[in-house]
């Protein structure tokens, strides 16, 4: 037991547990006075007063578990102190109903395992709730059931959160629980191409966003209908406003076929075409390759190359043609990182059939839209094991450089005020 972290002890007659309504009227007594419009010193005494009403040891238990010095404002203290009670309830009601394995045979108490919430709405909202993995709960906290209470028991107070993703702590010592709060979007809404930035940082959301002086590659997956495309024709954009040359293969002859050729940027939908165009990109990247080499301090043209649902394409090809495909893609994978040559392959499915594992290893950034089973999520994320909950277009999952798998929203695009396609073209 000295090996675990602070731990709160219950006894299951329950005679412990009234204490925890101190707790929860001083926090909403704080919560409402701070609402007031007081001069601050008197907020700050009577706020004193009604804190006053805890026990010393919740104030140790608050101080221990919510860990104050993180916390980044008054309201998200009183939300993660009710997170806090809530979740360590749950607990509690689950091992009651089971109590005889968890009893110590000395004094008969439950104990809970150190549990930590974290709740910002700074940044963008995130939350988490991390409990400590003991063998007495093991099962319980690995069971994707628990997601769905932990849900349920948060409802009580607040139906606006809800958890979607379970994992291992980076030290395995614990699951994180991530959650989502659903008044608070973290959704970027564009309706200009004012919104649309000239920089290497990318917006996904207003936590995620791409890097492509550090990442180079991305593999997106989703089946129809998930936000694939709309998601690629934003990159697309964001390439186009910082001078990039760009090179679309769309086998499928949909949204990315209607975009105009021009200078900047080359589409091509048939089968040689495509097959021609990812050539003469091969071809591109090595002269860039060569004049790098001849002077480090040349300014190279970041390039964009699109491949738009490449099983359609490889679908297309006989075998050899397949092999020149695939030979350009291995190429482009692997050498375009120095020439500043970005590869984006979308697929509805990530598996092997689809796109090879070496040239699925080189994507360092992995995407995955849309409701998935834990099968198509171990194609992308085979290090990860998480369970979600995917309520809209655009959302899904995605890793940066084998980061933790996280859920994050696609842009949304306001279609009566601004077209990307009729941008991309004007």
């Amino acid at each position: 037991m000295n090996n675990y972290r602070h731990h709160k002890t219950f006894r299951p007659d329950g005679e412990s547990n009234a204490v925890n309504w101190r707790l929860i009227i001083g926090a909403l007594g704080a919560l409402i006075i701070n609402l007031c419009g007081w001069w601050w010193p008197l907020k700050l005494i009577v706020t004193l007063i009604f804190w006053s009403t805890l026990a010393a040891d919740h104030l140790i238990n608050v101080c221990e578990e919510l860990q104050l010095r993180k916390y980044t404002g008054f309201s998200d203290l009183c939300q993660r102190i009710l997170v806090l009670y809530y979740s360590k309830k749950l607990l509690l009601d689950e091992v009651t109903r089971f109590s005889g394995p968890y009893l110590y045979e000395r004094d008969r108490r439950i104990v809970v395992p150190w549990v930590n919430v974290y709740i910002s709405h700074q940044q963008g909202f995130t939350g988490t709730i991390e409990i400590e993995l003991r063998p007495e709960y093991d099962a319980l906290l690995n069971d994707p059931n628990f997601l769905r209470m932990l849900t349920s028991q948060l409802k009580r107070f607040a139906g606006h959160f809800i958890v979607t993703v379970s994992q291992k702590s980076d030290s395995g010592n614990s699951i994180v629980y991530q959650l989502e709060d659903l008044k608070a979007s973290n959704q970027i809404r564009i309706s200009s191409s004012l919104q649309i930035y000239s920089s290497p940082l990318v917006a996904l959301d207003k936590k995620t966003c791409i890097d492509w002086d550090k990442e180079f590659h991305a593999v997106i997956s989703g089946v129809t209908g998930s936000g694939k495309t709309m998601l690629i024709e934003y990159l697309i954009s964001n390439a186009k406003k910082n001078g990039w040359d760009i090179r679309i293969l769309d086998p499928k002859q949909s949204d990315l076929a209607r975009i105009e050729e021009s200078d900047q940027i080359a589409v091509a939908c048939e089968k040689d075409d495509m097959l021609e165009l990812l050539h003469e990109s091969v071809k591109e990247m090595q002269h860039a390759q060569r004049r790098y080499k001849e002077d480090p301090a040349v300014a190279l043209t970041p390039h964009l190359i699109v491949v738009d649902e490449l099983a359609a394409l490889r679908a297309m090809l006989d075998s050899k043609e397949q092999q020149q495909l695939l030979n350009d893609l291995k190429q482009l994978s692997l050498l375009g990182r120095q020439a500043k040559f970005h590869l984006v392959i979308g697929v509805q499915q990530a598996n092997a059939n689809n796109i090879p594992t070496e040239i699925r290893e080189q994507m360092g950034i992995k995407i995955l839209l849309g409701n998935s089973t834990s099968e198509e999520r171990k194609f992308l994320f085979t290090e990860c094991q998480v369970d979600t909950l995917i309520k809209n277009v655009g959302q899904g999952l995605i890793s940066i450089n084998n980061s933790p798998v996280e859920i994050f929203n696609s842009p949304w695009i306001d279609l009566e005020k601004f077209n990307l396609i009729d941008w991309l073209n004007s």
